[in-house]
């Protein structure tokens, strides 16, 4: 079972998704709940930029921010299709100083817009009762990020209506950056063939970020001879 965390939709620029899922990564790569490898975050899209320049100045993968620009740097390397005589382009040096230049822009930016964020407490809803797995993960994630932005970061369950009620809440909330979903993946997958739901699993979400992967067993004592489910 996979957990996602989810933002309702809008605008929600690509750098930004890749920067919150790299810090929510980060966290939860050192946190407590190893085995919990697929649990999501799911946010409102539409969010305001301000959060990428706060995790621009704490992670500094760039690469893996800015897909595009790596992509760029990639191609600047590569042989240009005009060639000059003797086999020689004089594009790629071009393209590649271009590339370091966007770069630089983008983040400047970035840090420009985003040094405010958070300015008032982070909701995440957590569709299910307390003590469960989702709700355990969540309690983590939150405590992490608490520290990192000294912002209260505040868990709220919602349970009810097969993870439906959370989830309509997360929808409907203003696409701030402020309210999070994290939810299993049926909430998106199973559920909207279960019944009509009060939100468009596709239209009204946006994720952020895969942060665990729960793992179900089936066991037997070792009385019982079984070895598989044969």
């Amino acid at each position: 079972m996979r957990m996602t965390v989810f933002q309702s939709s809008g605008v929600y620029p690509e750098p930004v998704r890749a920067v919150r899922a790299w810090q929510l990564l980060h966290w939860a790569s050192t946190s407590a709940f190893p085995l919990a490898s697929g649990m999501s975050f799911w946010a409102q899209a539409g969010s305001t930029e301000q959060r990428r320049a706060a995790a621009m100045k704490r992670y500094k993968w760039i690469s893996i921010v800015f897909p595009r620009l790596r992509r760029g740097i990639i191609l600047a390397q590569r042989p240009a299709r005009g060639k000059l005589e003797g086999g020689t382009t004089g594009r790629g040096p071009i393209v590649f100083a271009r590339s370091i230049v966007c770069a630089a822009l983008a983040v400047a930016a970035s840090i420009a817009a985003a040094q405010g964020f958070p300015e008032r407490p982070i909701r995440i809803i957590v569709p299910l009762t307390p003590g469960g797995s989702p709700d355990t993960i969540a309690r983590s994630i939150a405590a992490g990020l608490q520290n990192i932005w000294s912002q209260p970061v505040v868990v709220e369950n919602r349970p009810g209506g097969s993870q439906n009620i959370g989830a309509d809440l997360v929808a409907k909330s203003a696409p701030d950056g402020y309210t999070w979903l994290l939810a299993p993946d049926n909430v998106f997958s199973v559920n909207p063939h279960l019944g009509k739901p009060p939100f468009d699993p596709l239209t009204d979400f946006a994720p952020v970020t895969e942060v665990a992967r729960i793992q179900f067993l089936l066991v037997v004592p070792p009385s019982v001879p079984a070895a598989s489910v044969q």
